[in-house]
């Protein structure tokens, strides 16, 4: 890895941008197969970032959704429900 990637993983870790260290190499691969300019380049590394921060954020509604119908049904996060059967 190069010198200056190696500073892009950085400033990408310091910058929160959690997604990014992970895909930049593919993403840097692909880009440099296909001749892409830089501004496409990093319009793809941020859209990824942008799909992965997403994703996370609807997991995160989902599951406090969830715990929420827990608690109102009068269920305790710590406790399963029993099924009546």
């Amino acid at each position: 890895m190069s010198l200056q990637s190696e500073r892009l993983l950085t400033h990408m870790r310091r910058l929160r941008l959690m997604h990014l260290p992970q895909c930049y190499s593919t993403n840097r691969r692909r880009s440099l197969a296909e001749e892409l300019p830089y501004l496409d380049f990093l319009e793809r590394l941020l859209e990824s970032e942008s799909q992965s921060k997403s994703h996370l954020i609807s997991l995160m509604y989902v599951r406090a959704l969830l715990v929420s119908r827990a608690v109102n049904a009068g269920g305790h996060l710590c406790e399963p429900r029993r099924l009546h059967g």
